[in-house]
């Protein structure tokens, strides 16, 4: 631009519709251009935001932007002569240029013209056809759009003639008469002189040379009228060189946008051209740089001073030597030769490394680039190397290269135990049960654990460097935590209630752990979960215990205390009534037994020690009869059905414990039965097993509570506080039926009843011995 006056600017101008117009601004000010609008001239001149309309054609990349920044972001569809090129660029596919304008980037009125170049969005689809039509398939996206000042361009065609007294006009056929005239070169100072340049019509009045030339899509007319002085000056000849000259200069100008002056420098005499030939020669001397020629040959035709202390030998001692068979290793000879080949073919290289032979053997290192050299002709002659000695340069990179050899290998070694160490922690925390996240002080997520992943139904490599909010879905909880990260303090805990998909409640403990580098800084936080529900339910079932146990204590123990004070206080009791007074405090006592012998039982159990069983012959009929007897008595008649093999069946059992099994489901079928329910009792031997199952139609259990009916301290029906006992019953029973090697299973519907079965195997001598050995049994 600086050599070509006439070309004011490049451009890009894309068609741009009103729906992406914001995105066009806001692109232009991430780019930099905070200030970038779409904008247009108003009636008073002045920039101002554009008008809506259905599309813009901003001014959108501009080059050089020094200069031109008003017409950055001016929308040509603002201008009517600009539209109307646009138009007819889009219509006909063409080069378009319009007529003399004034430029936006010119705060003076200096007209211009703008040459447009439509741009397909496929420019395979944005073929021309013979009527010069676009085809219907290609879409215009923008225009490639060439600035120019008219008298500039003018100006900038003459610059080898100045000051010959020719007067020059330029005119644009393609306009309206009275708007053709575009621009006028003259030496004359006469105003009214000047005036007559301005019309076309007089000056081809007048003696003229005109010559006529297409622009694109418009005719100019370029008008040379002479005077005294130029005709002094230019013979008749060098008239028509001019003219033909500077017509087919400025149609090559405006046609392609690329400005060639004919000779921007002519060497002007024999010693000129000596003067800037000893300029260069005194540079290659002088230079710090080895420097060297060769010919077509490869022969040296040129050796400076500093290849001289370098090498070692004198440039006599090498001219027409061989450079690659003379000074290059023989194992690089031919790869240099490949590299100069490729430079006398017009290839250049550049920071190609070349061990070279001094004068005394030495090698030395050269970082070599180099040059075609052509002659004015253009012909190639051969080329030129410059080079940098590197020798100390490779020396020390390839120590440096030992030691980033030896630096790795031990940072290899370190990030192996790193990596190690890393992967064992990662196993560690990823087979941690309770769920764990880290984030760091800004609460963004580093590191999640599979059970948080899966308590969270969130995956860590969706949140991995993101707020705390994206892992957690639930509005409520996600508060909470944030309250809970923000305290950053360790020991800060918080319930919660979460329901997994598809599972009931669980109840969650989070708690948090501030994380400390080695300088005590805080560094991040640690939260957990953990899931305290079987805690909360233990809990619960113990507190029930209690409540539970201190009313079924409470019971036998205020009916002893009551009778006891009533014996000791009256002393005319009849013996009758002392009798009866003591027969209820002998069958409390035996509630309180109970009850006791159960926590004893279950506080054996649950320290893992066996029962020791006390194995003895019993016949089956009577061990089940002596149980239900006392039942039998107290409920309406056939309430009890027994259901009993016919013939006698000895057991090995400890009939203690077995009596005490067989009482526990009894004792809960009568309970959780309604009056006058049957309860049939049924026993049989199979397979070397005794079978026994006692079924009722009481009010049967749920699911759910079917599922813990073997917990300690679980009671079916808390609710009814009429129905004694401490929920132990059926974990002893199981535990003894266990120690028996038998099994026990329990089917249930709500509503319906119960049916509870148990079976153990009936036991020979040989083992039986072995039984006892195993639970350390006593006969």
């Amino acid at each position: 631009f600086d050599t070509h006056t006439g070309i004011q600017a490049l451009e890009w101008i894309p068609i741009v519709q009103s729906s992406e117009k914001e995105e066009f601004i806001k692109r232009a000010q991430d780019d930099g251009f905070v200030d970038f609008q779409f904008r247009e001239k108003n009636p008073e001149g002045e920039m101002v935001p554009v008008e809506p309309r259905a599309e813009y054609y901003p001014v959108f990349y501009i080059e050089p932007l020094s200069g031109n920044e008003k017409a950055f972001g001016f929308d040509l569809g603002s201008n009517p002569a600009r539209l109307e090129a646009i138009a007819k660029a889009v219509n006909t596919g063409k080069l378009t240029v319009t007529g003399k304008i004034n430029l936006v980037q010119k705060s003076n009125i200096e007209p211009g013209i703008l040459v447009f170049e439509p741009i397909y969005e496929n420019r395979a689809k944005g073929k021309i056809n013979r009527n010069s039509q676009v085809t219907e398939d290609s879409k215009v996206v923008g225009f490639a759009l060439g600035v120019y000042s008219i008298k500039a361009l003018l100006t900038s065609a003459l610059i080898e003639y100045p000051d010959v007294g020719l007067n020059i006009s330029l005119f644009d056929v393609s306009a309206p008469s009275g708007s053709d005239f575009l621009t006028a070169i003259s030496d004359l100072k006469d105003n009214q002189e000047l005036t007559r340049l301005y019309s076309l019509s007089t000056l081809l009045e007048e003696v003229h040379f005109s010559q006529r030339l297409v622009v694109a899509d418009r005719t100019w007319e370029l008008v040379f009228t002479p005077h005294k002085k130029f005709l002094a000056a230019i013979p008749n000849r060098s008239l028509f060189i001019l003219i033909s000259w500077l017509s087919l200069t400025l149609v090559m100008m405006i046609a392609y946008g690329i400005i060639f002056t004919t000779l921007t420098t002519r060497i002007k005499g024999k010693q000129k051209s000596r003067m800037m030939a000893e300029e260069v020669r005194q540079f290659i001397e002088t230079s710090n740089a080895p420097i060297f020629g060769i010919d077509n040959n490869g022969n040296i035709d040129e050796w400076n001073q500093t290849s001289e202390t370098l090498i070692g030998y004198k440039k006599m001692e090498v001219i027409g030597k061989n450079l690659v068979m003379k000074f290059v290793a023989d194992d690089m000879r031919e790869s240099v030769k490949e590299v100069f080949d490729k430079a006398l073919n017009g290839h250049p290289t550049v920071n190609y490394e070349v061990p070279m032979y001094t004068k005394k053997g030495k090698q030395v290192m050269i970082l070599l680039n180099t040059s075609t050299r052509r002659d004015v002709e253009g012909d190639i002659t051969g080329v030129v190397g410059i080079g940098h000695d590197i020798t100390e340069h490779i020396n020390y990179r390839e120590h440096l290269e030992e030691l980033v050899d030896e630096r790795t290998k031990k940072l290899t070694e370190y990030l192996a135990e790193t990596e190690e160490a890393r992967d064992y922690m990662d196993g560690i925390l990823k087979a941690v049960a309770d769920g764990l996240i880290v984030t760091d002080m800004d609460n963004r997520v580093l590191m999640m654990n599979r059970a948080a992943e899966n308590l969270l139904d969130v995956r860590f490599s969706e949140v991995i460097n993101k707020p705390i909010d994206f892992a957690i879905k639930d509005e409520t909880l996600r508060e909470k935590i944030k309250e809970t990260l923000n305290k950053k303090t360790t020991g800060y805990s918080f319930d919660f209630d979460w329901a997994g998909e598809g599972k009931s409640n669980d109840i969650l403990r989070a708690r948090t752990s501030v994380i400390l580098d080695k300088h005590g800084e805080q560094t991040g936080v640690i939260i957990i979960f953990h899931n305290v529900t079987h805690e909360r339910e233990i809990d619960k079932m113990k507190n029930e215990f209690i409540s539970m146990a201190a009313h079924e204590l409470r019971t036998p123990l205020t009916s002893i205390r009551g009778f006891s004070e009533i014996l000791l206080t009256r002393d005319k009791l009849k013996l009758s009534d002392k009798k009866k007074y003591l027969t209820y405090i002998q069958d409390q006592s035996e509630v309180l037994s109970k009850i006791i012998s159960d926590l004893l039982d279950i506080s054996r159990i649950e320290s893992g020690k066996s029962f020791i069983l006390h194995k003895d012959s019993c016949l089956l009929g009577d061990a089940i009869k002596k149980v239900t007897k006392q039942y039998i008595d107290q409920l309406p008649k056939n309430s009890i059905r027994l259901h009993l093999p016919k013939k006698k069946i000895e057991l090995f059992l400890d009939k203690e414990k077995m009596g005490q099994v067989l009482e526990n489901l009894l004792s809960n079928a009568v309970k959780y039965s309604p009056d006058n329910v049957d309860i049939d009792i049924t026993a049989k031997i199979k397979d070397e097993h005794l079978h026994v199952i006692m079924e009722d139609k009481g009010i049967g259990m749920t699911h759910d509570q079917l599922d813990k009916i073997y917990d300690k301290f679980y009671r079916a029906d808390v609710s009814n506080t009429s129905i004694t006992g401490t929920g132990l019953g059926l974990s002893i029973a199981k535990a003894i039926i266990e120690a028996h090697e038998g099994k026990i299973w329990i089917e249930s519907k709500f509503g319906k009843g119960t049916k509870v079965s148990f079976s153990i195997p009936i036991g020979r001598l040989e083992s039986i011995q072995a039984l006892e050995f195993r639970y350390g049994c006593q006969n």
